[in-house]
């Protein structure tokens, strides 16, 4: 075996080792949610550690052989290169804060809870949202979030308790507690919009990396969208827009 070759497959076993680590570690130390940006990683290290390990005491194993099955390979994967990168420059790009504008709704979307705990990421959007209603008493806010796996309580009524917790009155806050995934958030949140007010000009309230796949969703429900994004733990941030890419991919395809 080229030790260059050698090299490589040492490189990816230590490689999958930091995915593996980063998994293990996210899950046993951090409040995260168990999602695919988190357990990606790891799956995927192991996966690099397994083959690595195996071409290295087997070096003809798993060799393509047809030329021509090569090329198509390779084009394949600079295809998906390409629209991985592309991707997440419009994720990176599409951030911008509307901090300014004065609407009638916010709409905050959930993002996981441990028993009755936020997660850093809901934590991030909640303040970010108190911080605009504080200086904008007149508009009201719709926290949007079910009950899912290990949650005590919907994501909707932890929000709802810690925005009265700080100071915004009670009837301000509206609560949808049905959803389960981002097009519902804003599909069940339209219609209580509708119930009160002409307008359907809303402002979002969630993370930076999410902030794309939102407003793509919100204009499907029918609602003019303006953006509020909060920050991402930086212990997620690979994680969360490695995750992105797939959910924006499957929310253009699916989310009708």
């Amino acid at each position: 075996m080229q030790i260059s070759r050698k090299a490589l497959y040492v490189v990816l076993i230590v490689a999958g080792l930091l995915g593996l680590i980063d998994t293990v570690i996210l899950l046993g130390f951090f409040d995260v949610s168990f999602n695919l940006g988190v357990i990606l990683p790891g799956l995927a290290g192991l996966v690099l550690i397994i083959v690595s390990f195996y071409k290295l005491q087997n070096e003809d194993s798993f060799r393509i052989r047809n030329r021509k099955l090569k090329y198509y390979l390779v084009a394949l994967l600079l295809v998906w290169l390409i629209s991985f990168i592309g991707i997440e420059i419009m994720l990176l790009t599409g951030q911008k804060s509307d901090l300014s504008m004065k609407v009638d709704y916010l709409i905050v979307l959930g993002a996981g809870l441990k028993g009755e705990k936020m997660s850093s990421t809901l934590k991030s959007r909640i303040d970010r949202a108190l911080n605009y209603l504080e200086g904008y008493p007149d508009t009201k806010v719709i926290v949007s979030g079910g009950q899912g796996p290990g949650e005590d309580i919907t994501e909707a009524e932890a929000m709802r308790r810690y925005l009265v917790a700080n100071g915004i009155a009670d009837n301000r806050v509206i609560k949808e507690e049905k959803s389960t995934s981002t097009i519902e958030n804003l599909r069940l949140s339209k219609k209580i919009v509708a119930e009160t007010s002409k307008k359907n000009e809303i402002i979002i309230v969630t993370s930076d990396y999410h902030m794309l796949r939102a407003k793509m969703l919100a204009k499907r429900a029918g609602l003019t969208s303006y953006s509020l994004p909060s920050r991402t733990p930086y212990y997620v941030i690979v994680n969360s827009y490695l995750r992105e890419y797939f959910a924006i991919i499957k929310s253009f395809i699916l989310d009708r």
